[in-house]
């Protein structure tokens, strides 16, 4: 499949030499659904343009409000051993995950609903961004059943997340695990407001894969992700609610499923280590500070055509560079081929998402390239540059 991620959309005038797309000899149409009921938007499963190139965030005007909050991946219990049942894990989570109802202007219904999971106890809750998109009013439900309204903090198209916030205290904060800690095959819990209507839904799975790659198109923009996959069934409402391990630990915050007559029990989840420094920037700043872009739109090898003779067998294509990009000072072109990204092999454009994504504003990245045409092999040092979409 033709493989794709995002930095976001470029400022740049208009896609330079976007090559022809190999038609596959098998493929198979499928979509992968953000879980907030009502919503639209659509991911779809495999492939993509990548657009390293920076994006829109929403910033608070009154960042400087929101104290800066710590929040901590918790190791496995020591005594870890085969766990806590489901019966356990629900008890302990549940008061930590709440329903979200989000309202538009002079609306009296819910536009669209979905589930969140309580990050400190005077009131911020971690939630997806595609729940909260274009709300005027939120509206949020706790186990006990407390409502309270809700106001919007951050939030980050890129990671689909959002923070939001309640006027409460006392609140039951979830514990939250390290999920670069997790096993395939390992039992994992799902709990959300399922369908819109029925809270603190609870179901059962395993951890069925880690770091999968998605495209998800949201707020009109295609970005890469890195999910967990789980068999947990995960419905609309889900969205935003917690995925927890044996232990009662959230280690993902649910958000889509594969959709499709073929398949069933194909559900993502965003894992802890990108939902903690997403949170912590969303609390702090009311957008993600210091994320560096390339500015550089990218397709993988196996969705061009060209020359055997010429192109290699795996890298990605550059198909446009922004005006603003590091690479436009360097003998980097439209047409050549990225082959390794700080001495790692790009196979996808996931590859090189995660290895931007290891890097903060104004870091290097070191790039070897392919010149189209030619053949021949430069090394080049790119300098990560600000978004480069208006924010």
């Amino acid at each position: 499949m033709q493989q794709a991620c995002s930095e976001e959309a470029a400022q740049a005038g208009g896609t330079q030499g976007a090559p022809p797309r190999r038609t596959p000899r098998w493929a198979l149409s499928v979509t992968v659904t953000l879980l907030c009921l009502a919503l639209a938007a659509i991911v779809a499963l495999g492939g993509m343009v990548a657009r390293l190139l920076g994006g829109a965030q929403a910033r608070r005007p009154d960042a400087s409000a929101e104290a800066p909050v710590s929040i901590q991946l918790h190791d496995l219990p020591e005594t870890a051993d085969g766990g806590l049942t489901t019966a356990e894990i629900a008890q302990r989570v549940s008061p930590s995950v709440v329903s979200i109802h989000v309202y538009e202007q002079d609306s009296l219904s819910p536009s669209a609903m979905g589930s969140g999971v309580v990050l400190t106890q005077d009131g911020y809750i971690i939630t997806n961004a595609h729940v909260v998109e274009g709300a005027s009013g939120i509206n949020v439900l706790f186990e006990d059943g407390t409502e309270m309204n809700a106001r919007v903090i951050g939030v980050d198209e890129k990671t689909d997340l959002a923070v939001i916030k309640v006027a409460g205290e006392g609140l039951v904060p979830a514990e939250f695990g390290d999920s670069s800690a997790l096993t395939v095959g390992e039992r994992a819990v799902a709990i959300g407001n399922a369908a819109g209507q029925f809270d603190g839904t609870v179901t059962q799975g395993v951890i069925s894969g880690l770091d999968r790659e998605v495209t998800v198109t949201l707020g009109g923009r295609e970005d890469g992700m890195t999910f967990i996959q789980t068999d947990a069934a995960i419905n609309p409402g889900n969205s935003g609610g917690p995925l927890v391990n044996m232990y009662g630990q959230v280690v993902g915050i649910n958000s889509a499923r594969m959709n499709s007559a073929f398949f069933e029990g194909i559900c993502f989840a965003i894992p802890t280590r990108t939902v903690q420094p997403v949170a912590e920037n969303l609390i702090a700043y009311g957008y993600v500070r210091d994320r560096g872009v390339l500015g550089v739109t990218v397709i993988a090898l196996t969705s061009v055509n060209g020359p055997p003779n010429v192109l290699p067998a795996q890298g990605l294509y550059i198909s446009e560079l922004a005006p603003g990009s590091d690479l436009v000072r360097s003998d980097v072109t439209v047409g050549d081929i990225i082959l390794e990204a700080d001495g790692k092999v790009m196979k996808t454009t996931a590859d090189l998402t995660a290895v931007v994504q290891g890097h903060k504003l104004g870091e290097t990245v070191h790039l070897k390239v392919q010149k189209y045409g030619s053949g021949s092999i430069i090394e080049v040092d790119a300098v990560l540059v600000e978004s480069l979409e208006d924010g």
